[in-house]
């Protein structure tokens, strides 16, 4: 490790490799600097892990920092104050004499209130340690109180059991009353006491307890998640929507004041008590949702709340991006950042996070229905509305019909039947040409910044407060091949732009250069498509030609699900195919998974070892370019930013998040040191150098590009004969 410091500096789990260590080193002097690090570190490589261990281990240390530093400054103001004897009096009085004509304050006053704030910080530490002390005494004991309910769970256990023998025994020997007496007595093992009736008591509610936790935060980590119900008269409703509005109003009908004649449904599982009571297990222990959600049925208890509860006494809140971000939400969950710090893994989401956060989605069809149904309010009550809320009513009612204008030239609604038709076109519009078009507001702001110039630079920050670190793969480069095609077997050009992808010819080329890999390549081949639409065309006029009856000769084919509980099924279907055919042989080598960029399977899954063989990418995912909303951010980003090199920044955010996302689908195949894979790009515009800087550099430094199959194909041979040796 760097800078001599001793390999067991970071507790990790394994060896770590070199770049991991590199990683802990820089992320624990930013940490130490109080600087603002970006790290960089490709797929597979541990960084998740290597941010976790390298910032335990400075808190760790930091915390220990902190109570030497107390106790030494504590003994040098004891010293301090013991030292000053009787000379100290007679210097002041001295100076009260002698200092009375002075124009500057005497010095005994200097000296007084010098020593009466040298008392206070005395006093303070003296105040820390006691609470330390009292903070480790309540842990130690809410630590030896879990162990003695687990083992009186355990007791419990074996009780049930030896009764449910004991019953079986008596219904089939039909012995005498006594003799089974005799076997129950000696069926007990131990005494317990319950928690009611134990001797001290814990003081669970003991509001000077809960002001030492609050003081200074308890080095454990606590899971906060918003879906916690654990209410099955709530979580049977579904909808996550009506799961919060059914939980805040148990809780206001908890807290709010109701006639005593009025009876309201209050959540069981809300009691302070029991709440107090996990809310200490959860300081304690590490657990994650699962068994969170499980210990809160357990013990009736709602895990919501009671980590929540936690909150202020942990000092580690793992959480995700949207508590995070969101102001409202981090402030309802109990979420101080002020003097915090914040470790962001993924970072990249960032930016699509804090859009969807600040962006709302609305129809046609929910203006035309909000439209009909206030409509028809006004009507029926006209009467009775002050003129007043009559005016705010038709105000809502002419925002609404500028909102519908907005998104067609030519709205036809019906009323009866709640709907609405839309014709021509869409136009997304600034805010002030919807105010002079329509006299009212759009609610849609769409800010686009780059990460370091833009999200740091221009929030004050100085460039010697960032900390940069960027690293290579933990694999050698001959473990992986990287290839653009820019031809298919029959000489056919691979440009899969809008106007050629969808020809017949684009797609049997395509399913000529997959087959040939299949033919050569062992286990698992992964093949990603731009989006589910081209997937599902190309796919159907594949096996219209034979193509997919051919694929499936050599490998068994499988295909991305519609739906994310699905997914693990698949996968689990996938693995053993390959692992069944590398056993046993035969016809099939493997098997052919498809995919789309940027869906179920592009980001969070591992094709590890046999899994990932070969990743092939057919196309550039380039997103929607009519979408309103990208027009919008290229059409921000070329007001506000340079142009770099004659190209637009709008120019420039299609390409990003095109390589964007074909770096997230690429980087599933390499997961370990030992691993390889081959990455086939299947079209002529990767060859560009615009777009081969924006791969990996691990990937960028190996890449090969070939203007006809032959080459390639050769070279993906020989390179999958060696790799496998």
């Amino acid at each position: 490790m760097e800078n001599g410091a001793p390999a067991s500096r970071f507790p990790f789990p394994f060896k770590p490799y070199t770049i991991q260590e590199r990683f802990m080193e820089s992320l624990y002097a930013a940490l130490e600097q109080g600087k603002v690090g970006i790290f960089e570190s490709p797929t597979g490589t541990g960084k998740s892990l290597s941010l976790i261990c390298g910032a335990l281990t400075w808190l760790r240390d930091h915390e220990e920092k902190k109570k030497e530093e107390a106790a030494r400054l504590l003994q040098e103001k004891e010293v301090e104050r013991k030292g000053d004897g009787d000379g100290g009096e007679k210097d002041c009085n001295g100076d009260k004499s002698g200092g009375s004509g002075a124009a500057t304050e005497p010095d005994w006053v200097s000296d007084f209130v010098q020593k009466r704030a040298e008392r206070e910080i005395v006093n303070k530490l003296k105040d820390e340690e006691i609470k330390r002390k009292r903070r480790e005494e309540r842990l130690e004991m809410i630590r030896h109180n879990a162990q003695l309910k687990y083992a009186m769970k355990r007791k419990t256990n074996e009780d049930n059991e030896a009764e449910k023998l004991l019953q079986l025994s008596k219904q089939e020997l039909s012995s005498e009353e006594k003799s089974h007496e005799e076997e129950e007595e000696g069926l007990i093992v131990a005494d317990y006491e319950s928690d009611d009736e134990a001797t001290p008591k814990p003081r669970i509610c003991d509001e000077d307890d809960d002001d030492d936790l609050e003081e200074e935060h308890v080095t454990k980590v606590c899971f906060i998640e918003c879906n916690l119900c654990v209410n099955p008269d709530v979580t049977r409703l579904g909808s996550v929507q009506l799961i919060n509005d059914r939980c805040m109003e148990l809780q206001k009908n908890k807290h709010g004041k109701k006639p005593e004649t009025e009876c309201t449904a209050t959540c069981p599982f809300t009691g302070y008590e029991k709440m107090m009571a996990m809310r200490d297990e959860v300081l304690v222990k590490v657990r994650d949702i699962e068994q969170l959600v499980q210990h809160g049925r357990g013990t009736h208890t709602c895990p919501y709340y009671s980590t929540r509860l936690a909150i202020p006494a942990a000092q580690v809140v793992v959480l995700p991006y949207q508590t995070l971000l969101h102001a409202a939400t981090r402030k309802a969950s109990g979420i101080k950042l002020k003097d915090q710090i914040v470790v962001i893994d993924e970072a990249h989401n960032l930016t699509d996070t804090i859009t969807a956060l600040h962006s709302a989605e609305v129809n046609g069809a929910q203006l035309c229905r909000a439209h009909s149904q206030l409509s028809q309010y006004c009507e029926r009550y006209r009467s009775r509305l002050k003129a007043k809320n009559l005016m705010y009513i038709k105000q809502i009612l002419f925002v609404l019909e500028g909102l519908v204008r907005t998104l067609g030239d030519t709205v036809l609604f019906c009323f009866k039947l709640n709907a609405c038709v839309f014709f021509t076109g869409t136009e997304l519009l600034t805010i002030n040409d919807f105010l002079f078009r329509h006299l009212h507001f759009t609610l849609y702001i769409i800010v686009q910044h780059y990460f370091k110039e833009q999200l740091l630079l221009s929030a004050g920050l100085s460039e010697e407060r960032i900390a940069e670190f960027s690293c290579g793969h933990v694999i050698p480069p001959e473990n992986i091949l990287p290839i653009v095609l820019c031809a298919g077997p029959s000489g056919q050009g691979l440009e899969f732009t809008f106007q050629t992808r969808d020809t017949p010819q684009m797609m049997e080329e395509t399913g000529r250069v997959l087959s040939n890999l299949c033919n050569v390549v062992p286990g698992g081949v992964v093949c990603f498509f731009p989006s589910y639409e081209y997937e599902k065309r190309i796919l159907g006029h594949w096996e219209k030609t034979g193509i997919l009856q051919r694929l499936a000769a050599k490998k068994k084919v499988f295909q991305e699900p519609k739906k994310a509980s699905q997914v693990e099924q698949v996968l689990s279907e996938y693995s053993k195919c390959i692992q069944r055919c590398s056993n046993t042989g035969g016809g099939q080598t493997g098997a052919l998974l498809f995919s789309v960029v940027g869906g179920k399977m592009s980001e969070g899954i591992n094709f590890s070892d046999d899994l990932g063989r070969c990743i092939v990418m057919v196309g550039m995912p380039y997103p929607n370019i009519k979408s309103p909303e990208l027009q919008e951010k290229m059409a921000y980003l070329d007001k506000n930013m340079p142009h770099i090199d004659g190209r637009s920044p709008g120019k420039a955010l299609i390409e990003n998040l095109c390589m964007k996302a074909v770096n997230q689908s690429i980087g599933r195949a390499i997961r370990h040191r030992g691993d390889y894979a081959c990455i086939v790009l299947c079209d002529r515009r990767y060859s560009r150098s615009g777009t081969l800087q924006k791969l990996p550099q691990w990937i960028r430094s190996s890449t090969h590009t070939h203007s006809s199959f032959g080459p390639a194909f050769a070279s993906i041979r020989k390179w999958d004969s060696i790799s496998a040796c």
